[in-house]
């Protein structure tokens, strides 16, 4: 997968969702309306970038974004949580 799927927003009840390896560089804006997502595996993509709206995911517990080349937010920042997002 280049990119997560558009509709996306059509499974809000969904709690655990995976992406790991494949060849995403962008998150779907509608992942955000997947309120109900405990547990996101971003790993081995070509992500850059997490955007602040991760932070609308109130219940995401686990996000794994090991194996992509993440330079926003920077480490640091990643490090001390969700919650600082």
């Amino acid at each position: 997968l280049e990119a997560m799927p558009a509709f996306m927003d059509s499974f809000p009840c969904l709690r655990d969702v995976s992406f790991a390896n494949n060849s995403l560089t962008v998150f779907a804006p509608s992942i955000f309306k997947c309120i109900m997502i405990e547990n996101l595996n971003i790993r081995g993509n070509r992500l850059t970038e997490i955007p602040p709206e991760i932070a609308l995911l109130k219940k995401l517990s686990v996000l794994d974004y090991r194996d992509n080349a993440i330079i926003f937010p920077p480490e640091d920042i990643l490090s001390q949580g969700l919650t600082v997002m």
